[in-house]
């Protein structure tokens, strides 16, 4: 697709929050943090689930959305460390844990976040290598002609031990991981909201993008972020567009750093506007966000 998507519908963000976990030479012990966002967690969850739960709550602190507030979940690999232990369980002749084969379900952690906060809205999970935060927005912005409000969250947990989960990922021996939980919460009746998603945009690929962003006119000071498949031509990027570039701050492997990149961006607001570029093997993405 070359130009705007479907819809761009403007997302009024009205509370945000980013957990950035490194990776540790054993995963370390997520529940007393939960329990400072939510007194009573389930029992018998996975650490997906767990990091989910953790960062929808750190979003709303203690708030409750509308009860048909829809949920919209981006993962990368989803369950991984429940697969691998299934996998290697059924390999050696065991049998998987009921539990645990339930939770790998791709819906769980949307349905453990949805039931936690009283709201009974659609629930969608996006998985995928590349632009899972985006597709999300896309979803947000598409499905909510008649609500007001959506919640938007990016999840990675790793899978120990991590030499095996960087040999998984194809990444060198010696590169650092983060886990993330990342989330937005747009709400239209906002009365100061944080920033607004102007629009996410698709385009076929980086020459298109940049003759079509080189077009538009960006608030004074904007800045521009790159993802990891862009930044090798980011002085392309910086001359199409004439924005000064955002702060880098990645520093080891996570699947979802534009989502980490937006929301901290709106926590922070270093500038008054972000525009945030993600290049993957489908072509190139490119998302607004105005402050």
């Amino acid at each position: 697709m070359n130009g705007p998507a479907v819809s761009e519908r403007p997302l009024r963000v009205g509370a945000v929050a980013t957990v950035l976990l490194p990776a540790a030479a054993a995963p370390a012990p997520l529940r007393d943090e939960l329990r400072q966002v939510l007194p009573e967690p389930p029992r018998r969850v996975s650490r997906l689930i767990e990091l989910a739960l953790l960062g929808a709550h750190r979003c709303l602190r203690g708030a409750r959305p509308e009860p048909h507030c829809p949920l919209y979940l981006a993962v990368t690999h989803g369950c991984v460390a429940d697969a691998v232990s299934l996998v290697t369980t059924v390999s050696r002749g065991g049998l998987p844990m009921p539990v645990g084969f339930i939770n790998l379900s791709s819906n769980m952690a949307g349905f453990y976040v949805a039931s936690t906060l009283g709201i009974h809205g659609s629930n969608q999970s996006v998985a995928a290598d590349d632009f899972a935060f985006e597709g999300a927005l896309e979803l947000a912005g598409l499905g909510r002609e008649h609500r007001a409000q959506a919640l938007i969250g990016a999840v990675e947990e790793c899978a120990w031990p991590l030499p095996e989960h960087r040999t998984r990922l194809a990444l060198a021996e010696d590169r650092a991981l983060m886990e993330a939980s990342h989330w937005l919460f747009v709400d239209d009746n906002a009365a100061r909201p944080l920033a607004t998603v102007q629009w996410v945009r698709r385009y076929a690929d980086a020459a298109t993008a940049q003759r079509a962003l080189s077009r538009e006119r960006w608030p004074a000071g904007a800045q521009l972020a790159l993802g990891a498949r862009a930044r090798g031509s980011g002085a392309e990027w910086l001359g199409a567009t004439g924005l000064a570039p955002a702060v880098d701050e990645e520093a080891a492997h996570s699947g979802h750093w534009t989502a980490y990149r937006i929301c901290r961006f709106i926590e922070t607001r270093p500038a008054p506007a972000l525009l945030h570029v993600s290049a993957g093997v489908s072509g190139c993405y490119a998302v607004y966000v105005t402050t």
